[in-house]
């Protein structure tokens, strides 16, 4: 390894080159939000003199332990966090850089990711998003930390000084970050002109709320993977407010700013409950947001921007450790379950998710359509309407599902959520993800497809590749849909006629599905 310096505006770095890669990691993208800055928009990070070391991670945001840390397999724990094991601090702001050794001839396009886990855990720094395979391919790949729970999205109006944010901290980071990138990337052969964020999961949902702020643009280009965005009103998010401050035993929500961080993590497990883990979100403030995110996304905002989004075939699977005899559960179990989350007579809906299954030659066991029902109510019925307010719009919209089986456990967990995460970064091989992925010649051709088309998006606004072929817009007349897996092909859209019938009924209980 050689030692490799760079002037940013607020100093110079000093990073690492491994092989033909450069790396630069831990670097300050805005100010420590501590004491009087916590629970307040991110401010610029303060110069340095000297060279600055970046050749390891900071630590990641405090944040409670994953939730899949019984599980036992390692690769599972480690596909989008387990960041209990790395070093927590509130001066957290950093980001990580990885960048070809080779001089270009012209600048590269920049692929910026958001980390998934909830808005409540995950960090830039987890293996499965090592950026030096991506960068090989020619770009210049970017992860970064943001803030999270409490300390990144509790919400209320006497947290806004004048009539700036009251929430929203975390997305703030993530603007912050970008404006970095826009000030300092040409630094590292990227194009500050060419700047595609992706995200997943709640990384991904984070872009639909990056689109629809009324700044300029965030970004270039978006690829959105599993997105299911969902946003609070100002309201809920003051009463949440108000419970961490009595959980918390302080005078109001001003006072937060001076509380140890673990009493607000404490405070943020039991604000959590026994419900869904999906409690601190965006918040409608009616400062950042004047509407939910997906309205002003209708109304055109963002629009301009070109559009990659998709989900895994079997993403609540993710969550059968949690729930681990529901596969198995008889007809009478899955209907008191569907008459629970949803109103108005489930049976069309059980009839629609059995004939899906019917026509693809699969058993529609009980348990079987109960994971179907719940991917789409969480994941595919949300991301299917970002999808179709974008459809048709003057920039480009395209559209995939994963369709390729974890091979763990013969297969039961089938294409679950976060599957992609070692695929999209060529991560797969790491000993700690082997067992998810099977024979070895098939994960390579797999995830090589999956970069090349993600990197052809970030360089042209077009996944088209010699390898999947030419891959159709999808738009609000032609809804197609480009299958990934050992066989890509493009399909008019597989799901449409279950979530039809999905969302013609009301459901309180998935009204807030866990953006994991």
């Amino acid at each position: 390894m050689s030692e490799l310096i760079v002037n940013t505006r607020s100093g110079a770095i000093r990073g690492r080159a491994v092989e033909d890669v450069r790396r630069f990691l831990g670097v300050p993208y805005a100010a420590a939000p501590v004491g009087e800055l916590r629970l307040r928009p991110p401010h610029e990070a303060p110069a340095w003199t000297g060279v600055r070391d970046a050749t390891e991670f900071g630590p990641v945001a405090p944040q409670l332990g994953e939730m899949f840390s019984a599980q036992s397999s390692e690769g599972w724990r480690y596909l989008d966090g387990n960041d209990e094991a790395f070093p927590q601090d509130e001066d957290c702001l950093t980001l990580n850089i990885w960048t070809a050794v080779r001089e270009a001839t012209e600048a590269r396009p920049v692929m910026v990711w958001l980390h998934g886990g909830g808005l409540r855990s995950g960090s830039g720094r987890v293996a499965a998003y090592d950026g030096e395979a991506l960068a090989r391919r020619g770009v210049v790949v970017v992860t970064l930390n943001y803030r999270l729970g409490i300390l990144g999205f509790l919400c209320h109006p006497d947290l806004a000084d004048g009539d700036g944010p009251a929430g929203n901290w975390g997305l703030l980071d993530q603007l912050a970050a970008l404006k970095w990138v826009r000030d300092n990337i040409a630094a590292f052969g990227g194009d500050p002109q060419n700047v595609t964020v992706f995200g997943q999961s709640a990384g991904g949902s984070s872009i639909v709320n990056l689109l629809a702020l009324p700044e300029r643009r965030a970004c270039d280009k978006a690829i959105l993977q599993s997105s299911a965005p969902k946003a609070i009103g100002l309201e809920e998010g003051a009463r949440l407010a108000e419970k961490v401050v009595e959980i918390v035993g302080v005078r109001d929500v001003a006072d937060l700013r001076q509380t140890p961080v673990a009493s607000i993590l404490d405070a943020q497990r039991l604000a959590e409950g026994r419900g869904s883990p999906m409690t601190f979100l965006t918040t409608i403030d009616g400062r950042l947001f004047s509407e939910p995110p997906l309205e002003l996304i209708r109304a055109g905002r963002g629009l301009d921007v070109p559009c990659l989004f998709g989900t895994m075939r079997d993403e609540w699977r993710r969550f059968l450790p949690l729930d681990p005899t529901a596969l198995d559960m008889d007809a009478g179990a899955l209907a008191r379950r569907l008459g629970r989350a949803f109103c108005g007579d489930v049976s069309a809906l059980i009839a629609a998710y059995a004939a899906r299954r019917n026509a693809r030659g699969e058993v529609a066991s009980p348990g079987a359509l109960w994971f179907d029902i719940s991917t789409d109510s969480y994941f595919r019925l949300p991301g299917r309407r970002f999808e179709t307010a974008v459809a048709g719009f003057r920039s480009p919209a395209y559209a995939y599902v994963l369709d390729s089986p974890c091979r763990m456990e013969g297969g039961r967990y089938g294409t679950f959520h976060s599957f992609e995460l070692p695929l999209v970064f060529g991560t797969w091989s790491k000993p700690v993800f082997r067992d998810l992925y099977g024979a070895e010649d098939a994960a390579q051709t797999l995830s090589d497809t999956i970069m090349g088309a993600w990197v052809a998006f970030a360089r042209s606004g077009d996944p088209s590749t010699p390898v999947v072929g030419e891959w159709p817009k999808f738009t609000s007349s032609d809804r197609k849909i480009m299958v990934l897996g050992p066989h890509c092909q493009p399909q008019a859209d597989p799901f449409a006629p279950a979530l039809e019938v999905l969302a013609g009924l009301a459901s309180d209980a998935h009204s807030r599905g866990p953006l994991i």
